[in-house]
């Protein structure tokens, strides 16, 4: 991985902390996947003798670099655990960020099941603030554009469109999501020709670059669009508060890098949006 450019991508914590903005400091907050903690700590700051934050990191090795960050701060409790395995009367402010998409990518029915029902369970005030990708509207995830490439993004496109993990039509349907996705795209010279929601998938992926393509097309960042997630908290009873697309400040940096994007007649068309980020709250 790219120093420079995991660097640079954390300059997201800018959006990230957006969803500071919703944070009720008069509850303890958990913060679920955490990573390494670039989010955890500022909220340890903000949150120093008002409430506990609870740093949610499963993966062993990365939860001893978490460790590591947030030990100064006596507010912050580092957890080795799944987030399924935290139960609490209380209500919570319940922060995930780039982390729906991984639950939603490695699923079957009995862990859909699992992560609606832990949701559903929160106590009425608990704040549900969610940071990740986004899937174009349902009015243009299916329009064909291209993205015209550099001779390296093209070779890296061909890999991901080789590799990615798809939905399969044998894994259970998650309402509002829909399954069995099929990757229908063709290349003219240099270009990509694919459905938006394809083409978007295949930019924010590449980025990453040569030695993280294994990983990164096993996941499916833009699962979800802004209305999914709407849809599925009012369901199991959120009310929202927030809901916003935006451009992930990293992307506008690396995004122009891979090649340009163009619709059907040829004309240049602005970079999408990658990121959404919303917060609701239990009624």
């Amino acid at each position: 991985m790219d120093t420079k450019y995991t660097n640079i991508m954390e300059q997201g914590i800018n959006d990230k902390s957006i969803l500071k903005q919703f944070l009720n400091y008069n509850m303890d907050i958990i913060d679920v996947g955490c990573s390494t903690g670039a989010l955890t700590f500022e909220m340890g700051m903000e949150a120093y003798s008002k409430c506990v934050v609870r740093a949610v990191e499963p993966d062993k090795e990365t939860f001893e670099v978490l460790k590591t960050n947030v030990e100064t701060f006596s507010n912050v409790i580092p957890m080795n655990n799944r987030f399924d395995e935290l139960h609490y009367n209380e209500p919570h402010n319940i922060v995930l960020s780039s982390v729906f998409h991984h639950m939603l990518t490695f699923r079957n029915e009995a862990t859909w099941n699992n992560i609606r029902k832990w949701f559903k369970d929160w106590k009425k005030g608990t704040r549900v603030l969610i940071r990740d990708g986004v899937r174009p509207s349902p009015r243009r995830a299916n329009e064909v554009i291209g993205v015209v490439c550099t001779p390296q993004s093209l070779k890296l496109a061909k890999r991901f469109l080789k590799e990615f993990y798809i939905i399969r039509p044998d894994l259970p349907t998650i309402p509002h999501i829909g399954i069995g996705y099929s990757i229908d795209y063709h290349i003219e010279g240099c270009t990509v020709w694919a459905e938006r929601w394809l083409i978007t998938e295949l930019m924010l992926t590449i980025t990453w670059g040569e030695d993280s393509m294994k990983r990164e097309c096993q996941e499916w960042y833009t699962i979800m669009g802004i209305e999914d997630y709407l849809d599925i908290f009012r369901d199991i009873g959120y009310k929202v508060l927030y809901a916003e697309s935006i451009i992930q400040p990293g992307y506008q940096i690396f995004l122009p890098k891979l090649g340009k994007l163009i619709n059907k007649t040829g004309y240049e068309i602005p970079l999408p949006f990658t990121n959404l980020i919303c917060a609701f709250e239990k009624e």
